[in-house]
Parts: C-alpha cells; sequence; structure tokens
C-alpha cells in the first residue's frame, strides 16, 4: 500500500500492546499507530474527527458495528480484507441478525478467505455484489530469508514425509473434539510441528500426545 500510494499516509490500529510492538518493529516511523477506539459512539466519533481517514481496511474477523456505521455515515470506503468468520461465530451474529445486517449494509466491500467464509458473511446481510473471494493476504507474504535454512532442514528431515504445522493454535484446541483428533491424525502421517501461544498449553498439548499413545 506504501509503495502504491506513496502520497497517502498510512495509520495501523491495533488493540494490544504486543500489536503496537509488531508494528513498530516491521514499519518504524514510516507509518503512525494508535489503539483502536473503544466500541462506543463518543470514542468513535472522537476517534473519526481526529483521524479522518479516506480509506478504512480491517483484518480478518474484527466486525466493530459502532465503527463500520461511523465508516458509512462519512462515507469512507471500508474494506474487510482476508475477512473469515468461523460458524461458530455466525451462530453467535445471528442472535444480533438485524444488528449486523445493519452494520454489514453500509457499503462494506468483503474481500473473503474462501466461500465458505464468503457465504456465511452474505448470510448476516452482507451484500452479494460487494462480497468476493480473494483467498489469504498471508499466503501473499514473501518468506524470511533467515528462515529458509530451518525450513529446508525440516524437509530433509521429513524425507517422503509430509510436515504438518499447526500454526498458533489456541488452548483447548487439542482437546477439542472436532479438531484435535484431526490434528493428532495429521501428526501420526508425518513431521508435525506446533506452534503454541502458552507455556502451559505446551504442556497440555504434549500430554494429549501421550494419552493417545503417539508420544512415549
Amino acid at each position: 500500500i506504501q509503495n502504491r500510494f506513496p502520497d497517502h499516509h498510512t495509520l495501523i490500529t491495533t488493540v494490544t500492546p504486543t500489536g503496537a510492538a509488531r508494528v513498530a518493529a516491521n514499519f518504524g516511523d514510516s507509518v503512525s499507530h494508535c489503539y483502536i477506539p473503544f466500541e462506543l459512539p463518543l470514542a468513535v466519533d472522537r476517534f473519526f474527527a481526529s483521524v479522518k481517514p479516506e480509506l478504512a481496511l480491517v483484518m480478518e474477523t474484527e466486525i466493530w458495528p459502532n465503527l463500520y456505521r461511523g465508516c458509512g455515515l462519512r462515507d469512507i470506503p471500508l474494506v474487510l480484507v482476508s475477512a473469515r468468520i468461523s460458524p461458530k461465530s455466525v451462530d453467535k451474529y445471528r442472535k444480533l441478525l438485524p444488528l449486523f445486517r445493519e452494520t454489514l449494509s453500509h457499503g462494506i466491500i468483503i474481500a473473503a478467505q474462501s466461500e465458505a467464509d464468503a457465504a456465511r458473511f452474505r448470510s448476516l446481510g452482507a451484500s452479494p455484489v460487494r462480497t468476493w473471494v480473494t483467498g489469504n493476504i498471508k499466503y501473499d507474504l514473501e518468506p524470511d530469508p533467515a528462515r529458509l535454512p530451518w525450513a529446508d532442514a525440516l524437509r530433509s528431515a521429513a524425507a517422503d514425509r509430509p510436515v504438518v504445522v499447526a500454526g498458533s493454535t489456541m488452548e483447548g484446541e487439542e482437546e477439542d473434539d472436532d479438531k484435535g483428533p484431526q490434528i493428532i491424525s495429521y501428526y501420526a502421517a508425518g513431521i508435525g510441528v506446533m506452534f503454541l501461544y502458552w507455556i502451559l498449553q505446551a504442556i497440555n498439548a504434549a500430554l494429549c500426545l501421550v494419552l493417545i499413545g503417539f508420544v512415549t
């Protein structure tokens, strides 16, 4: 975006200090950063009065009714980039269906990760003509050259077996009736690499592997 629109300044918002640190590490002074406003009308109004954006891009699954409504009222184009929504989330959102239909009716463009995601957004009131399937933006990233030797070593160690990566699994997924067996069955077919958020989660995942006999 910076290369394509060099005359426009980029503001990146995050929810957590961890996100803010990643912005600083990746972009330095080339962008501005602030925390996203609380999902309250007054806070959102003050945010727009201060920032005055020309375009808003929201990543993945964040749905902020007041923020989206604020974009619509101010004719600020809003695009949900690499948008996804899980079946469980749809069930929760349907309990507030009138709110989300109104939220998604402000001319929002949805660039969904998959057709299934696009269908879920449409079921919540997203415009069919403004809902597109563009894939997962993470697959467009260039790999870090410093990590390529590690990947090559892992590929050599695997030989002809597949390498399965459970990337950034969340707490409880190893025990989930749907996801747990699927993860373990993939591991049994090849070499498994699991990236976990917390030490306790890593211990729990190891215990699950021991209990099913995958690790002794």
